[in-house]
Order: structure tokens, then sequence, then C-alpha cells
């Protein structure tokens, strides 16, 4: 059963934050959830009980794609200023754009949290209102698409976000105990029709596939959140281990692993420092096709060899021992020559960065009246040993042709950037 004593607790063992931004679709879970931290709000302020006077914002995310979604802002609007909270509304176009693979529901996530990231501030606490029947659908999902543990650990009731952190005080409770409070107190909310649209897979689970399951065995949600919280407790000890091998795995440049290190894991261990490595690096994780593929085309390779592996967002290299994980390498024409006055701040293509004047003082580097500066990328005057400069610098292959190269007149090397 829910109360707003249970919520409270909850919310207190969560988190400490006195600031709190709310998730507001203006939907009945997350209605009710700005009222009840409205009320906690209240009592606190009049009763001067041990917690400090919170401070609530709300966001509403327009997501461009019903057509009613204008009205929700508008019923947003309402419903916030009866609450007498801050209601900030963001516009953002989730349509499915050509050629994208991913679903709706994946790029409307995807632009929601983004958005959420953006406005939540180092001291203010994300607030969202998932419920247990929430956690048991991701979990549903998570095991049909075939998830590790992590998947399967589904949703934390605190962790990291952005600047902060996202709190999920509903979890313990479900979305009919949650629907009982709010008619009880007389809440209205808006239905958004998409969420009866079983062609969508967390609506066909909700829709579908849990009321059979909840017929058979009624207790599944408190069951499906234990099994979630020992996947939890799980990755925990799996990120200690990986945390203690990555120590010992640091290549000869940063943010690299030393492949022969690597080699000398075991299979498991190996792919437990690879996904963990990349995570740190806030990169998008491999599939397991894809993480066989570094273990057997990159790891295994001649050290003077040039493996490529690559997925949506990330590109993995090697260079002699050293093992790169990366963005995308920009587009980027190695002919760019640039005519540079010494003078301004000159901005590099393919996201090489800027040059200041002041790195030709801090050089020691003095231009004759009259003479002109160019930056180029690949200075065929100095060929041979542009490339044993490249070797020194330890400089990897794929960024010889972008390393700056500032040259006088006559293209003679005054300076490598």
């Amino acid at each position: 059963m829910f109360t707003l004593e249970k919520f409270q607790q909850q919310l207190m063992h969560l988190t400490d934050a006195q600031k709190f931004l709310v998730a507001y679709s203006g939907g009945m879970d997350s209605h009710l959830l700005l009222y009840c931290l409205t009320i906690i709000k209240t009592v606190e302020t009049h009763s001067n009980a041990s917690l400090k006077k919170i401070k609530i914002r709300a966001v509403h995310v327009h997501h461009n794609l019903s057509p009613n979604a204008d009205i929700w802002v508008q019923h947003c609007q309402k419903e916030c200023a009866k609450l007498g909270v801050e209601l900030l509304v963001q516009y953002v176009d989730a349509k499915p754009q050509a050629g994208n693979k991913h679903s709706p529901e994946s790029i409307a996530r995807d632009l929601r949290y983004r958005a959420l990231s953006d406005l939540l501030q180092p001291d203010e606490c994300l607030v969202t209102a998932h419920h247990a029947d929430d956690q048991a659908e991701t979990m549903l999902l998570q095991m049909f698409r075939g998830a590790g543990v992590k998947g399967l650990a589904a949703m934390p009731g605190i962790k990291s976000f952005g600047q902060s952190t996202q709190a999920r005080p509903f979890l313990n409770f479900t979305r009919q105990e949650l629907h009982a409070y709010a008619a009880q107190a007389n809440l209205h909310w808006i239905e958004d029709e998409s969420n009866e649209n079983i062609g969508f897979d967390r609506n066909y689970v909700r829709h579908k596939l849990l009321p059979e399951i909840l017929a058979r065995w009624p207790s599944v949600f408190k069951t499906i959140g234990r099994s979630a919280e020992n996947c939890a407790e799980a990755i925990e000890l799996i990120e200690i281990l990986a945390a203690q091998d990555l120590e010992n795995m640091q290549g000869s440049q940063s943010n690299t692993l030393a492949i022969s290190k690597l080699l000398e894991l075991d299979d498991v261990c190996q792919k437990n420092v690879l996904r963990f490595w990349l995570e740190k690096l806030n990169l998008p994780l491999p599939s397991k096709k894809k993480l066989q593929h570094i273990q057997r085309d990159v790891l295994h390779c001649r050290q003077d060899a040039m493996p490529l592996v690559t997925w949506q967002g990330v590109e993995i290299r090697r260079f002699r021992d050293d093992l790169y994980a990366m963005s995308p390498l920009e587009l980027f024409d190695a002919n760019t020559k640039l005519v540079w006055d010494g003078k301004s701040v000159l901005s590099l293509p393919g996201n090489l960065g800027v040059l200041k004047p002041k790195l030709l003082a801090e050089h020691n580097i003095s231009i004759n009246q009259g003479a002109k500066l160019y930056v180029c990328f690949r200075p065929a005057i100095i060929g041979v040993k542009f490339k044993r400069k490249m070797q020194e610098l330890d400089v990897p292959p794929w960024m010889r042709d972008r390393v700056p190269v500032l040259c006088c007149d006559d293209e003679q090397l005054i300076f490598l950037v």
C-alpha cells in the first residue's frame, strides 16, 4: 500500500538532496510524484522538522509526436501553477528520420534524457516516477534482447546522472497502488494515447504479457525486483574486479590499454576489462560479436598491422602495444593549407583545436616582417624528417596527417604543433 510516509522514507533513503528536478509528463505517475513532493515541502516548511526546506522544479519534454502534445503542455502548466512549482518546457523532435534504425521509443527516450541532463544542476537531484511495473517491464524486455547482468539489473533506485544523480522513489510501489492513492487524492492527469499502442514493445509487455504472468504469479513484481537487485550486486563485484585489472592494463599513452598485458588475462576477464574501459571513456558498448572481433582480430594481430573495429560512435584501433578507443574521426582533407597572421586565434579543421598567438612567443619563434605563415598537414618538403619526428613522438599513423605543421613562405618547417 502506498502512503506519503512510505514515500518520504524511501526518498530519504535514496538521497539527502534538498533540490529536486521532477521529470513531469503530466501522466498519473509523474503527477503523483510532483504532488507528493509538494506535500512534503509544505509539511516540512510549516513544521520546521529535520529536513530543510526543499526546492522543486518540474520539466516537461514536448516530443513533437502526438497531436495532443500542445494540449499536454497547457495541462502541465496549469497543474504546476496550482501546486506552486516552476515548470520548464523543453521542445525536442523525436520523429524518426530516414535511415535511423532506432525505435521511436528509443529516440524519444534519448532526447528526453539529454534535455533533462542539460537542465539538471550539480546540487539538484533528478526524480523520475518509475515504479515496480516499469521495473518488471524493463527486465523482461532486457531478457528478450539477450542482455547481460547489467541489463538485467534494470533500474537502480539511485544512480549518477549528468552533473548529479537520478532517484526513483516509486520503485517499491506498483502502478495499481499509485493509481489508488492518486484517485483518492482526486488528482487530474493526462492519458497518452500511445500507451495503448501494443505495436510498441513495452506496451505489448504491459498489456498482453504481464496480466497473464500476474494471474499466475501474483507476487511477480517483488520477485523480479529482487532479481534485479541481485544482478545489481553482481555488477558491483564484476566492476570491482574490472577496476583492479584495469589498474594493471594501462598502455604507454593516456586512456589506452597495453595489449601484452590484456593477453595475460583469460577470455572472460578480457571482455570484462574491455567493457569497463569503454564505459570509463563514456563510449557506447559493443555487441558480443564486436567484442569477439576485438579479441580475435586486434589483440592477436601483428604489431605493425593497422586493425580497425567500428560500431556506432566508436572506433577501436591498435598502434604497437597500445589499444585505442575513440569517437569516429571526422572527415578531413590532409591537403588543407591555411594562412595565419599569427595575431588572431586560428580554428583548425577536423575538430583539431585552435592555434593561439602566444604559441609563437612560448617557442621563441620570430617571423620576419612581411613573411606569411601557413598551417599545413602534409608538408612534402620535409617528408622524411616529418615521418621520423612522428615516430619519435609515438604519433599513431591515423593521426599523422592531422598534425598541424607551422610553415613560413617557402614551406620551411618552423614548428611541429
